[in-house]
């Protein structure tokens, strides 16, 4: 098998392309330098997109597979080139290798969890998407002020997208494509990214149980370039050690809550409505029994039937109260409740 590995001085883009060099497969490293396991290198700057024609121009032959591990430090530069590098010059050149790659070949691109929502930031990825040049990315990341964390997550959110909306087009020319999404995984940018996220990075290591490790993530990319993935089309895999699902079941259980506290039982009952509806049927009621029974009070004569009836001056106002409580708290959870 002839593989293009881009970004092999990455820790992941390395192991990959070590463990296809010692299955006996050619590699050809298309990155700034050239490591010292390979025969085969192309040096590009990703950086700069237009170093990534070049170094597609400058290949020899046909290929079985393209593994696109391009990556960039999420703290120590800046969102423009953030995007630029991992999406503008990652998506040239997988659309320029397209070309390049026999039928049955298998497109595998290094993305990253932290673009998993991808769907929910759709509008902004598809912005992304259309963009084409590097002055195009500089002005997209001034009109959204987009910080260092956003463009890390937002390339990597356009990178699953690509891969996804390309899908259909790729079969047709007997290509598959699918993205691995790493997340707390000891390679050359964790303590860059402990250092963004802070604590929150922290307690989800510390949920999983343990840091992950990059051959954990190269495993599932040899697996995937392997036969025995071929029915694996146009997904991105996720690999996080159970950090995301446990995100979500966090989400569900909020959500679940907030349901439950939106029933009508849970608000009414409530100390902050139970409060407010009496403190309206005190008032309420005090005025009304004046008005309706005032003269029986004062003269001492009230007997069971005005008793109950005034008690009923008490209640209704407490009942009208709690129900208009009820109805506004309801739509006010329902038009700030965010989606999971």
């Amino acid at each position: 098998m002839r593989v293009a590995v881009a970004g092999g001085l990455t820790a992941v883009g390395r192991l990959i392309a070590l463990r296809l060099v010692a299955g006996g497969h050619e590699v050809v490293v298309i990155d700034s330098a050239k490591p010292e396991f390979a025969a085969d290198w192309i040096k590009v700057e990703f950086c700069d997109p237009a170093t990534v024609v070049h170094a597609v121009d400058q290949l020899k032959g046909d290929f079985d597979a393209l593994v696109s591990a391009i990556d960039w430090p999420p703290l120590k530069s800046s969102s423009q080139d953030i995007l630029v590098t991992r999406f503008l010059s990652a998506r040239l050149l997988l659309e320029t290798m397209i070309e390049r790659l026999s039928s049955g070949a298998s497109i595998l691109t290094v993305s990253s969890r932290a673009g998993w929502q991808w769907k929910q930031h759709y509008e902004q990825v598809q912005v992304l998407m259309g963009l084409s040049s590097v002055a195009e990315i500089a002005d997209f990341v001034r009109s959204d002020e987009i910080d260092n964390l956003r463009a890390y997550a937002l390339g990597s959110e356009a990178l699953i997208a690509w891969t996804t909306t390309k899908t259909e087009e790729l079969l047709s020319r007997g290509i598959r494509a699918n993205t691995v999404s790493p997340a707390a995984v000891q390679d050359e940018y964790f303590d860059e990214f402990t250092e963004l996220l802070g604590g929150k990075a922290v307690k989800n290591v510390e949920r999983a149980g343990r840091v992950g490790q990059p051959d954990e993530v190269a495993d599932v990319i040899e697996w995937l370039l392997s036969s025995k993935s071929s029915w694996i089309k146009g997904q991105d895999i996720i690999v996080d050690g159970g950090i995301g699902a446990m995100i979500t079941s966090d989400k569900l259980q909020n959500a679940s809550q907030t349901k439950q506290d939106m029933s009508v039982l849970g608000i009414a009952t409530s100390p902050s409505v139970l409060k407010r509806s009496a403190r309206i049927a005190l008032v309420v009621g005090l005025v009304l029994a004046a008005l309706n029974h005032g003269d029986r009070i004062f003269a001492g004569n009230v007997d069971t039937n005005t008793l109950l009836k005034i008690c009923l001056t008490f209640f209704v106002p407490f009942c009208v109260s709690t129900y208009s409580s009820v109805l506004a708290v309801r739509s006010n959870m329902q038009r700030i409740q965010s989606p999971i």
